[in-house]
């Protein structure tokens, strides 16, 4: 059985388990992200805040850059997947 959530659930979920873990702005980011990817693909995802820490961080482009020594975020595109929170912010999965 499945339950569907919505962007409010998602967010109390993640403040209530990792409250820490991303800002705002990230979490409607990941939230777009996954329901793209349900849309896509037409399989529903389990929410596991855990999981989605472990394989997700947040992080300042630059730090990020300097951390895997890349150039751009187009080096990083290219490596694994990134969603831009604003100019200088990131959520990328962790490799």
């Amino acid at each position: 059985m499945k339950q569907t959530i919505d962007i409010h659930e998602f967010k109390r979920q993640f403040k209530q388990t990792r409250p820490d873990s991303f800002s705002e702005r990230a979490l409607d980011k990941l939230f777009n992200y996954f329901e793209e990817i349900e849309d896509e693909t037409g399989e529903q995802f389990e929410l596991d805040v855990i999981a989605i820490c472990c394989e997700f961080s947040e992080e300042q482009l630059d730090d990020v850059l300097k951390s895997y020594n890349l150039e751009s975020i187009d080096d990083l595109l290219e490596e694994t997947m990134a969603i831009e929170i604003d100019d200088s912010t990131i959520v990328y999965q962790i490799r």
